[in-house]
């Protein structure tokens, strides 16, 4: 305990002198890490790409297949703490289907008409990135929006539906603060029988670094 006592007075005895004779301490040399860590950080994610959206039941009693192809956007603000998990929020816009009907495509259509499907997704996300590898899932509802374009004008209608999304990429330094890497993006409108699964490009931005 005398050894261990006489130690610590000899190392505060030097750190004392060395300040007395203005060389200042070194904190790598007692430990001590006065610099920001940049361990927290605030992301901005914007990914867009083209998928397939496959549905349980043919959209419309005109529609005579039930897989379509279409786009998707969207944005995610991710909060990244200093481990594997980031949490944040999730929306964007997406296409699930576009159909054109011609005048005598069923005895009902007089004349040309264009029918959409798109959503607007409102969705808690999580994340982990075990060896820079990301993997997602994300979970709340979907505001459905569906046109119908005739010559006499454009007919809305809206609705919401709960379902969830997961997905898994990789991203690539660009700087400090900018990566971009491919996403495959599954989203399931659940209790209306519609899947997407899309290729994307992301770009990720740190937004705060802290």
């Amino acid at each position: 305990m005398k050894v261990l006592f006489t130690v610590l007075a000899m190392t505060l005895l030097s750190v004392e002198l060395a300040a007395q004779d203005g060389r200042g301490v070194d904190t790598a040399d007692v430990g001590l890490e006065l610099a920001p860590t940049n361990d927290y950080r605030l992301e901005l994610h914007v990914i867009g790409g083209i998928g397939g959206t496959l549905y349980s039941d043919a959209p419309s009693k005109y529609s005579e297949r039930n897989a379509f192809f279409g786009y998707n956007f969207n944005v995610r603000l991710m909060w990244h703490p200093n481990h594997l998990l980031s949490a944040g929020f999730m929306s964007g816009y997406q296409v699930f289907s576009t159909q054109k009907f011609d005048s005598g495509d069923s005895p009902e259509i007089t004349e040309p008409i264009k029918m959409e499907l798109n959503s607007v997704p409102f969705h808690i996300a999580f994340e982990v990135r075990p060896l820079d590898i990301r993997f997602g899932a994300g979970i709340g509802f979907y505001l459905l929006q569906s046109q119908i374009k005739e010559s006499t004008g454009i007919t809305h209608s809206s609705d919401l539906a709960y379902g969830g999304s997961a997905w898994v990429g990789y991203t690539f330094a660009l700087d400090d603060r900018l990566r971009i890497g491919p996403d495959l993006v599954l989203q399931i409108v659940s209790d209306r029988g519609i899947a997407n699964l899309s290729a994307m490009v992301t770009l990720q931005y740190d937004l705060l670094v802290y």
